[in-house]
């Protein structure tokens, strides 16, 4: 019985892929401008009776300095304690009331937010997030109980091994950079950002000329575009742009960078450098088909090796971070520090031997299949939909590529060597947190 369930899933998964290569269904995005001029993009879907919109904007917390206010760390918490008049536990409670979400996030390069909820309660959403996006008021206690707060959380962060290891590992793919503040936040240069740096930080980041935006749902252009429209009411038309310096690269070590870290019995081991970028969207889109393929769960190629070469099961995970300016990989694990040297050598033999003879035919159809399944299902997803489109759009794609993203997962041949080389440096940085 079991050799046939194999049997069945081999044929399942080779037939997946076949017939979901053949013909994947483009995103129908079309793209609008509101009365005031604000442009959008927005499909139009039946699939589900909720609406969701997405949007992103060019700042986050790499635009805060390597020194001073850390004041894009602060400025995603501070929006929930108190704006346009609405405390926390009133948005929460009306959120629960609308099954609505609304959220900001202020990530490495990019401030996003997001809208979802059903149909027919879309509108009262859009009078909440306006306020939320428009009117920050920021009363003096409560920003300084949620510096404390923040602040609490991130010394508690920092001693953790894991948080230690990543600020480690960046520091040996390239000099000194901002992009180092998206791990972590530093306490000294939080507790800096006053309530003014705040707020000037909302009047320069939400900024109509710089956003991106999608919207999904089961309503036609004209009531798009009103709503969209409503929702960012009140905002500045232009803002200053924080332009980030270029990324110096360091040379990967021919030794392993050992890292004391207080973890015991086993060793945190990060092996990795420099990737695709979403600037080239082929070359990001192969790159993470490649990365399931190496380190996603139980069936991925270093779970395999290192299971057939030492018995042990080690969770081996594979990360791809997506800069502007460059991607960067990283695989990573906990492991015995009695197997250390052992699976660190099965892992960059298995490393070198992906680079030069690339994924087997079966770890393309399986990928190929899991990438078909995940789009089918996206396209009924108006949340999923949403965030593809309008971040795709925020990283500089044509519209024309976003439509064809679907296909363009699906024709891409996983075995050209330029994706491999594109994906995963030929030297890596090594680092050994014990």
């Amino acid at each position: 019985m079991k050799n046939n369930l194999v049997l069945f899933f081999g044929i399942f998964v080779t037939l997946a892929a076949e017939l979901l290569t053949a013909h994947a269904e483009p995103i129908d995005v079309k793209q609008a401008k509101t009365a005031s001029g604000l442009e959008f993009s927005f499909v139009q879907s039946a699939a589900e009776d909720r609406v969701a919109l997405y949007f992103f904007l060019p700042r986050g917390v790499a635009h805060d300095q390597l020194e001073g206010p850390q004041t894009g760390w602060v400025a995603a918490g501070q929006m929930f304690e108190k704006a346009g008049n609405i405390d926390l536990n009133e948005a929460i409670e009306t959120l629960a009331d609308l099954q609505a979400g609304f959220g900001v996030r202020v990530l490495d390069e990019t401030t996003m937010g997001y809208l979802i909820s059903p149909t027919e309660y879309f509108d009262e959403l859009i009078e909440l997030a306006n306020l939320f996006l428009t009117d920050p008021k920021f009363p003096e206690d409560k920003f300084e109980r949620g510096k404390r707060r923040l602040i609490k959380e991130q010394k508690t962060a920092r001693l953790k091994p894991n948080t230690k290891a990543s600020l480690a590992f960046i520091g040996m793919i390239g000099e000194p950079h901002p992009y180092a503040n998206g791990f972590v936040g530093d306490p000294e240069r939080i507790a800096q950002v006053t309530r003014d740096d705040a707020i000037k930080w909302y009047q320069e980041t939400f900024v109509k000329e710089n956003l991106k935006i999608a919207i999904v749902g089961n309503l036609d252009r004209a009531e798009m575009t009103e709503k969209v429209e409503r929702l960012f009411n009140g905002l500045a038309e232009t803002g200053p742009l924080v332009d980030l310096p270029l990324i110096q690269p360091k040379t990967p070590s021919t030794n392993p960078v050992t890292l004391n870290v207080g973890l015991g019995q086993q060793a945190l081991v990060i092996l990795g450098g420099a990737s695709a970028t979403v600037d080239d969207p082929e070359a990001f889109v192969a790159a993470t088909q490649l990365q399931q393929i190496l380190g996603s769960g139980m069936k991925s190629r270093l779970f395999k090796d290192v299971r057939k070469e030492t018995g042990k099961t080690y969770g081996i995970q594979a990360q791809l971070r997506n800069f502007t300016q460059t991607g960067v990989i990283s695989f990573f694990g906990f492991i015995d520090k009695d197997g250390i040297e052992n699976t660190l050598a099965i892992l960059l033999d298995s490393l070198k031997k992906f680079r030069e003879e690339g994924p087997t035919a079966s770890e393309i159809e399986s990928v190929k299949a899991d990438a078909a399944l995940s789009d089918a299902k996206m396209m009924k997803d108006h949340n999923s939909l949403a965030w593809v489109v309008a971040s795709y759009l925020h990283y500089g794609c044509p519209i024309e590529q976003v439509r064809d993203l679907p296909d363009l997962i699906q024709r891409i041949d996983l075995s050209d060597s330029k994706y491999r080389e594109a994906f995963l440096p030929e030297q890596l940085h090594v680092l050994i947190a014990n």
